[in-house]
């Protein structure tokens, strides 16, 4: 516990919402730029010094770091099927995007539902108990293509 207290700090909340399809496309193209990934953040709970990037699940990405910003990714599959603009997908996140920080078109979602008391750490501790869980952290989420890569991160 002390070890995942001192990997995962934060007093970050988890939730779950519906998230229209262009709302969540926008928030995977911005997390593919660095003026996001460094942003720095402040409050909220959170412990980090900047943003990041999104860690997925259930998704597949193909992007072109050489593409321009937000025409980055050129295929996307949620739990295996085609991404459909036009669809709400429900979306585990923080609480602290719902607030507007950060990925800022998350904060649109619908039908909120966070989980209190939990922490992410908390999340976290359960999914670690999970030998399946253990395994599926290993697939390979976000696929760089492009005319020098072909590589995946």
């Amino acid at each position: 516990a002390g070890e995942l207290h001192a990997l995962c700090p934060s007093p970050i909340n988890p939730c779950r919402m519906r998230l229209a399809g262009p709302d969540l496309l926008r928030a995977l193209e911005e997390a593919l730029l660095g003026e996001f990934i460094d942003k720095p953040i402040r409050g909220f709970g959170f412990r980090g010094y900047v943003l990041g990037t999104l860690a997925v699940d259930g998704l597949e990405i193909s992007w072109d770091p050489e593409a321009p910003p937000y025409g980055k990714i050129h295929s996307l599959t949620v739990n295996g099927q085609d991404f459909d603009p036009d669809r709400e997908y429900v979306v585990g996140t923080i609480d602290m995007f719902t607030f507007g920080v950060g990925y800022e078109t998350i904060k649109n979602g619908k039908d909120i539902q966070y989980f209190l008391p939990e922490f992410i750490r908390d999340v976290l501790a359960l999914e670690l108990q999970h030998t399946q869980a253990l395994l599926d952290c290993r697939k390979t989420r976000w696929t760089m293509t492009g005319t020098n890569h072909g590589t995946t991160g």
